[in-house]
């Protein structure tokens, strides 16, 4: 039976949709099971519980949303909520399959799976972008590494991890895309000003419908996070040196005015209708009017016959004008518009150091290691994982430049190309977190030197042979015997096998690895506790349908009174958004990164005595405490409280060696007496109760340094005491010596403890649930306030 042919031009679309069915089984297969559990429904990232917050509660009022977020944080300002285009998809796609009335089940479902459909998506401006840039075959292998790319863009596009960022990554290429196409098109339809005042509009048709597409990517991206400002300031940034280098090369610089400023205007105007804050407001106007600015400036300049190297002189000349007017006029919006780019460019402070998305990406621990980079681009970073080895996508940047500027490229759209993977290659050394903005440049640059290394090694000579075959099939000539299968085919073969092994594979191995643990998601400890929590604590508002209630704008700040029913759950900020959602309860610090709320939090926990622990208590008006495993341990999240708390976590513990029976130097940690009679380790080791029978430790120690001048602690002995009197004793004895009062066990305190009075244990988790290394005791403890103020 003859099977039937398929077309030629089907072949791309459907290596396509095989890359985008590819791309779903890698995001949903691999987690499934971890998102979907016995205990519900899981996300995988904290920042996804206070999105599908929003989701809720606009679905619910669909087409309505709320102006505030009463839910967000305890007591205060509980702050304006802006539109978010990602938020409003996914409530539109639930409130659309559920009729206008969907489950809380269905909304789950919709909410794990959108960034994974996102995620696979992507192959498509990917193809497009690598087509349009270089070849079709570019645009294949591009996509084809969009789907196993690892790391930071993988793991954000997995099945249950719903934030915006993979939204980002999506329509900022798209954008990109229709930039490139609308200046592309443009450039070589030779578009001026003039064929609009001659209304010769035909021309301009599709050079305009790629701006106004570009535009409106840009939009949704603006509208999904207003970070974005950042891709205009890059746009805007190729735009002026474009102008730059045609003026210099004396060719009309009107088709730039026309693209740019189609591009800029369709996202201003769709903005607009938004409330977007004042700054992205005018960001897009000086972006808009920059091209025709500029276009102007060329045009003037050459009519004044001066020579063209004034024109980057007048240009600057201008922009150095333009921002000491804005600074003199706006300085407030100036400001901000200076700490955006400062939060992206020189994080500092708490934030950046115990978040770990803004971690330098070479150095994410202090020191250089190319573990970060491998692990989310392996070769297209480093060639070789471990050594400093440039890898593909790098160096097919550093070959494309060098191209460029060589040949002195008519293709205006590489230049793009080129800042915008410069400055998101800056930002992503700067953050790990634009790793998944640099996976579009590195796969792009990855899929051009693997093309070249295919094209080069044979596919070029058979494809050369075909033609000269093809043209003389047509001139009717007899073309020379030869047989069909060459050393050149050969070549080609083993260099696809190559490009595959040194690109694909280690993309692959990592991708599995990647999208087969959800690391953030609420362990099943803490989803019992928070449904505990929703099902067992009175309800912050009286009745829980407020939970639905949409606000005005206008209700935030001194306007809106919470009832005398209102109270604070106390966690650390990092289960702020799960404590929102799953147990609709109010919490006092979430991670929205509010500074004052976090620092009062982590003072609170550190608190050692009860004047302090009341006095924050009262002003946070906490009526429950919840404390987990993590918090208290010195190798999860104790440091963290201690950075907050603006402390050193010196003053409750240090590491400290000794010699074993091999004769080689073992760490171990030992606890001071404050850590015990911190709060939260008073609470969580201890249940609150009080402690009397303690197993106090007296180390003697001296300081030692190694060859190469690291410092430490050699522990050279160790008492240990029958009594607290015994160890004070002893250290008597001892005056002469470095002695330190210590203890081995962070549940078995050196030191008596008092009861935590007016606090009660009112739940632990079942420790069959544990997900930490723990097996005798719960991994989460809520404490509820007994006292009156």
């Amino acid at each position: 039976m003859k099977l039937p042919s398929i077309s030629p031009r089907w072949y791309i679309p459907l290596a396509l949709i095989a890359f985008i069915v590819l791309s779903l089984l890698f995001r949903i297969a691999l987690p499934y099971h971890q998102i979907f559990t016995d205990e519900g429904i899981k996300y995988a990232s904290n920042d996804s519980y206070t999105f599908m917050r929003m989701v809720d509660n606009w679905v619910y009022n669909f087409p309505h949303v709320t102006g505030i977020d009463v839910y967000r944080i305890y007591p205060g300002n509980p702050g304006a909520v802006g539109f978010s285009f990602f938020n409003w998809m996914i409530a539109f796609i639930s409130w659309l399959l559920g009729l206008g009335s969907p489950s809380q089940h269905l909304i789950d479902v919709v909410g794990v799976c959108f960034p994974a459909v996102l995620g696979a998506l992507t192959v498509i401006p990917a193809y497009f972008l690598g087509k349009t840039l270089f070849n079709r075959a570019v645009g294949l292998l591009a996509a084809a590494l969009m789907v196993v790319m690892p790391g930071e863009f993988l793991g954000r596009s997995i099945l249950g991890f719903t934030d915006y960022h993979v939204a980002e990554t999506l329509f900022s290429m798209t954008a990109a895309l229709f930039l490139i196409l609308a200046v592309k098109t443009a450039g070589a339809r030779q578009l001026t000003w003039g064929q609009f005042r001659r209304r010769d509009f035909k021309p301009a048709l599709k050079p305009l419908l790629f701006g106004l597409l570009g535009g409106f990517f840009l939009a949704l991206y603006l509208l999904t996070w207003q970070g974005a400002s950042l891709f205009v300031f890059i746009i805007t940034l190729y735009f002026v040196v474009q102008f730059i280098i045609d003026h210099l090369k004396k060719r009309s610089s009107d088709y730039l005015g026309i693209a740019g400023f189609t591009l800029f205007f369709v996202a201003l105007l769709i903005c607009l209708p938004f409330s977007m804050p004042g700054y992205i407001v005018i960001g897009l106007v000086v972006a808009m009017l920059v091209p025709p600015a500029l276009s102007a400036v060329s045009w003037l300049v050459t009519r004044l016959r001066w020579r063209p190297y004034f024109y980057p002189l007048v240009v600057v000349g201008l922009g150095a004008a333009f921002i000491a007017v804005f600074y003199a006029v706006a300085p407030s919006t100036f400001n901000i518009i200076m700490d955006r780019f400062k939060f992206i460019f020189l994080p500092s402070g708490a934030t950046a150091a115990t978040t770990m998305e803004m971690q330098p990406l070479l150095a994410p621990d202090g020191y250089f290691t190319t573990g970060l980079a491998w692990g989310n681009f392996t070769t297209s970073f480093f060639l070789i994982r471990g050594w400093p080895i440039p890898g593909f996508g790098i160096i097919a940047f550093f070959i494309l430049v060098w191209l460029y500027i060589k040949n002195r490229a008519e293709d205006k759209t590489l230049l793009f190309f080129f800042f915008w993977t410069l400055v998101i290659f800056i930002a992503t050394l700067i953050q790990r977190r634009f790793c998944y903005y640099l996976v579009v440049n590195l796969s792009l640059l990855s899929a051009y030197i693997s093309w070249q290394i295919i094209w080069q090694a044979g596919l070029k000579k058979v494809t050369l042979r075909r033609q000269e075959a093809a043209a003389l099939k047509l001139e009717k000539k007899k073309p020379r015997k030869e047989s069909g299968f060459s050393i050149y085919h050969v070549n080609v073969i083993l260099a696809v096998i190559a490009v595959f092994f040194l690109v694909f594979f280690w993309n692959i191995t990592r991708a599995k690895d990647t999208a087969s643990h959800v690391y953030y998601a609420p362990s099943d400890a803490w989803q019992a506790s928070l449904v505990w929590m929703r099902d067992n604590t009175p309800e912050p508002f009286g009745d829980p349908s407020v939970y639905y209630d949409i606000y005005e704008p206008a209700a935030s700040g001194p306007n809106f009174v919470y009832p005398d029913s209102a109270y604070g759950v106390t966690a650390w900020w990092d289960y702020g958004y799960w404590i929102s959602r799953t147990a609709r309860r109010l919490p006092n610090a979430n991670p929205a990164q509010a500074t004052e709320p976090i620092q009062k939090v982590a003072v609170f926990f550190l608190s050692g005595d009860d004047a302090t622990r009341d006095e924050i208590r009262q002003e946070l008006d906490s009526s429950y405490v919840i404390i987990d495993y993590d918090l208290t341990s010195l190798l999860s999240k104790f440091s963290a409280v201690v950075t907050w708390a603006d402390r050193s976590q010196n003053e409750f513990a240090g590491v400290y060696y000794y010699v074993d029976n091999n004769n080689q130097l073992v760490p171990a940690i030992l606890y001071y007496p404050e850590y015990y009679r911190t709060l939260m380790v008073r609470l969580y080791n201890f249940n609150g109760e009080a402690v009397s029978d303690v197993a106090p430790l007296v180390v003697t120690y001296e300081d030692r340094a190694t060859d190469d001048g690291y410092q430490y602690r050699l522990l050279t002995d160790a008492y240990e005491a029958t009594s607290y009197q015994d160890a004070l004793d002893y250290m008597a004895e001892h005056a002469s010596e470095n002695c330190l009062l210590v203890g081995q066990d962070p549940f078995v305190s050196p030191v008596a403890l008092d009861a935590v009075s007016d606090y009660e244990l009112v739940y632990s988790s079942d420790p069959a649930l544990n997900s930490a290394d723990i097996t005798d005791t719960s991994e989460i403890k809520i404490f509820h306030y007994t006292g009156s103020d």
